[in-house]
């Protein structure tokens, strides 16, 4: 094997890796957005039933006015 060939071969390997890091990396943003729509919709939640339960004894204490 020549040094060019095994240039060749060394440069071949080098843009596989740098291929698959590449997908990984675009996996990994992926994952990340989901996480961070999931995280979004459970504050979302959180904040809903903080709403319901403030105004839950509101809503018991007109009741009980009226």
């Amino acid at each position: 094997m020549t040094n060019s060939d095994q240039f060749d071969t060394r440069f071949n390997l080098l843009l596989t890796a740098i291929e698959q890091i590449s997908q990984q990396i675009e996996q990994l943003r992926q994952r990340t957005d989901s996480n961070a729509r999931a995280i979004e919709a459970l504050t979302d939640t959180v904040n809903e039933f903080k709403r319901v339960r403030v105004a839950w004894p509101k809503a018991i204490a007109l009741n009980c006015i009226l």
